[in-house]
């Protein structure tokens, strides 16, 4: 691979991928909002690897994005920035930033990259990162469960429209990992996974070995696989509701 680009890059699994693909010696460009852990990282990683990195709002400052993705041209790109909140759709006010980072930019840079390296002449692959919670419609969680349905969606289909001029497009569909978004979620109320989650690390490992075999959508942690394949089996509502209470309990746990 001549180059990976990496949104989201000082984050858990963001992280974890940056410090996976150094290690194998491929040359990265991180992208994250804060410059000064990104410039830590860089630094950090700049031993194994070429890294060169760009501070950047998903929101404000995607032309900027783009721009480096056309002018860099990668051929391995990895969307992994983004993020949830939980919260009522009337009470929560930043959901159409969620859709913006979520789904807007993503599109944005897939569309970009697939544009650019076609121009090239050129292979690569797109790694779009959803979630195992697109998979279901979850109460005080639903702006970020639709989005990473569209983002697995999205992606699956425009692997079939791009595959045959050597561009993939995967997604990775990721259970609960240990990294601070829950807290982040909740805004501090809820503060470490409990249940089933998987390390940053075994999670860029899986997400690398879905890279390695093209596998066009990959549920990351058999645990989820098997809810998401059970679910099927319960009544939605009930389901719903069950779903529900969990993250009301995520939120109010000082209650």
């Amino acid at each position: 691979m001549r180059l990976a680009f990496i949104s989201g890059a000082t984050g858990g699994l963001g992280r974890a991928l940056a410090s996976l693909l150094a290690a194998k010696k491929i040359p990265l460009f991180l992208t994250a909002r804060d410059p000064v852990n990104l410039q830590e990282l860089a630094n950090s990683l700049s031993t194994q690897t070429h890294v060169e990195w760009v501070s950047a709002n998903l929101i404000s400052e995607l032309p900027l994005i783009l721009q480096v993705i056309e002018e860099k041209t990668p051929d391995l790109i990895i969307n992994n920035a983004g993020f949830g909140l939980y919260g009522s759709v009337d009470e929560l006010n930043e959901h159409i930033e969620m859709i913006d980072v979520n789904v807007k930019a993503l599109v944005a840079i897939t569309k970009k990259a697939a544009q650019t390296l076609k121009a090239m002449h050129q292979t690569g692959t797109i790694l779009n990162i959803s979630s195992a919670a697109g998979y279901f419609s979850i109460p005080y969680f639903a702006t970020y469960c639709a989005s990473k349905a569209f983002v697995r969606i999205f992606s699956e289909a425009v692997d079939e429209e791009l595959s045959p001029s050597g561009i993939r497009v995967l997604v990775a569909c990721p259970g609960q990992i240990n990294t601070p978004f829950c807290q982040r979620a909740s805004k501090g109320e809820w503060q470490y996974p409990k249940g089933p989650s998987m390390s940053p690390e075994r999670t860029a490992h899986l997400l690398w070995k879905q890279i390695i075999r093209g596998k066009r959508c990959a549920i990351i942690d058999l645990r989820y696989r098997l809810a998401i394949t059970l679910s099927v089996l319960f009544p939605k509502k009930w389901l719903q509701k069950k779903l529900a209470a969990t993250i009301l309990k995520r939120i109010k746990q000082d209650d």
